[in-house]
């Protein structure tokens, strides 16, 4: 008999985490937080429901000698899918891509990621990982991250599949369409899919309500980019994400080509050396025992004397260090802060004002909108499809039901019987 309990993530967007048991065998996957709540100790966030109830796995006085065979499986390595990690004290394994742990390694090293001492394994695309009497495979697939993949958990008997994060119109889509051919031919029992989109309005949050796919959007990002640098006077300065490092390469050799490189972070420039070991990275003139061949500093008195050769790149964190420039332009390309719903977004928006700093956004979403998750949902057919990652899922739920699938609205820490 195998059991599926879901211990989190059902009502909210990040934090989705499942249990499947058989015996003495379990896979959890994914192990995320909705919110970062390192003032509090663990009791306390079990009692919240802020960490997932496997208390054995947090708490070393806590006895479990159920499991014989358990490990943790990482779709990728966004905060929403793996700050419960820095609560774990068992030495149970914890996989992720090979891609995913490059990735993890390098932001480390940078300072951009907590180091953790944890049973780090990595797993390849499309190899099967034996857990007592589970497999787990991984399937490379497109999100706004290097190493995303979509998970297939099996018994022997029953096949249960998790999404992961996705979009269909990045760089790699096709990873998405052989996935998806591969769940339908084994005829899922359960298809556990993100609704990011579906809780958001239409034009909320940049979701897409129609489908496009001779569209890449990542692309027009870059586009949009490149369109800013050619008609700003003032020095662009562009807000992007460490951990969307293809992004980062794009937009480095977008304004390269431009002729007006971009100036980084210390930390974001020896990130993207690792990415590109050929390429000379410009980096801000911040104090750094940490600068490599290839890295040339740029001083802000640089910057200022000539803007149009010059693009900036900057972290909300580092928000005051912008007031050394003369005359800036700020483009929002899903760093952080990311919207209204964040207090730091007024904040970023009141520091420009004070500034007279325009604010353009530019990025564009890493999840497939309503429309393309149906579509994924019907290329699939599972047996049921559960809508998780959403404050919405009943709206998720409805509208799939409408195309004629069979939806699943789990209820948190239920266990459910396969058999």
């Amino acid at each position: 008999m195998t059991y599926v309990r879901f211990l989190g993530g059902l009502k909210t967007i990040g934090g989705n985490i499942v249990e499947i048991s058989q015996g003495d065998s379990r896979v959890i996957t994914d192990f995320g937080l909705t919110q970062q709540s390192s003032q509090a100790d663990v009791k306390t966030l079990l009692a919240r429901h802020e960490l997932p109830a496997v208390p054995e796995l947090f708490m070393p006085q806590v006895s479990e000698k159920k499991f014989k065979h358990q490990a943790i499986f990482i779709s990728h390595l966004h905060l929403d899918h793996t700050a419960a990690l820095e609560y774990l004290t068992s030495d149970l394994p914890v996989y992720m891509s090979r891609a995913t742990y490059e990735l993890y390694q390098q932001l480390v090293k940078v300072g951009l990621a907590t180091p953790l001492k944890l049973n780090f394994q990595v797993f390849d695309p499309g190899v099967s990982v034996k857990v007592g009497s589970l497999t787990v495979t991984g399937f490379a697939s497109d999100h706004d991250i290097v190493g995303i993949s979509s998970l297939l958990i099996s018994d022997g008997q029953h096949y249960f599949a998790h999404s992961g994060d996705l979009r269909l119109f990045g760089d790699h889509y096709a990873n998405v369409q052989k996935w998806e051919n591969k769940f339908n031919s084994l005829n899922l029992d359960l298809f556990l899919l993100e609704g990011t989109s579906f809780s958001f309005s239409a034009g909320e949050n940049g979701q897409l309500e129609e489908l496009h796919p001779e569209i890449n959007r990542e692309v027009e990002c870059g586009r949009r980019f490149m369109t800013a640098l050619q008609s700003l006077t003032g020095i662009p300065v562009v807000n992007l994400y460490p951990r969307n490092v293809e992004r980062l390469v794009r937009f480095q050799q977008i304004a390269a080509k431009s002729q007006r490189p971009i100036v980084w972070e210390s930390a974001f420039a020896q990130l993207l050396k690792h990415y590109l070991p050929n390429e000379t990275i410009f980096v801000q003139s911040e104090p750094s025992s940490n600068q490599r061949a290839g890295i040339q500093v740029i001083t802000w008195k640089q910057i200022n004397a000539a803007p149009e050769k010059y693009t900036v790149q900057n972290s909300f964190t580092n928000l005051k260090r912008l007031t050394k420039l003369n005359d800036f332009s700020y483009l929002h390309a899903d760093g952080g802060p990311l919207g209204d719903y964040d207090p730091d977004y007024q904040r970023l928006k009141t520091f420009l004002d004070q500034q007279q700093a325009t604010l353009q956004r530019i990025g564009t979403s890493g999840h497939a909108a309503k429309l393309e998750l149906i579509q994924v949902a019907r290329a699939v057919q599972a047996k049921k499809t559960v809508i998780w990652h959403s404050f919405e899922p009943q709206k998720a739920a409805t509208a799939l039901k409408t195309d004629g699938l069979n939806v699943f609205l789990p209820e948190l820490n239920h266990k459910y019987l396969f058999k």
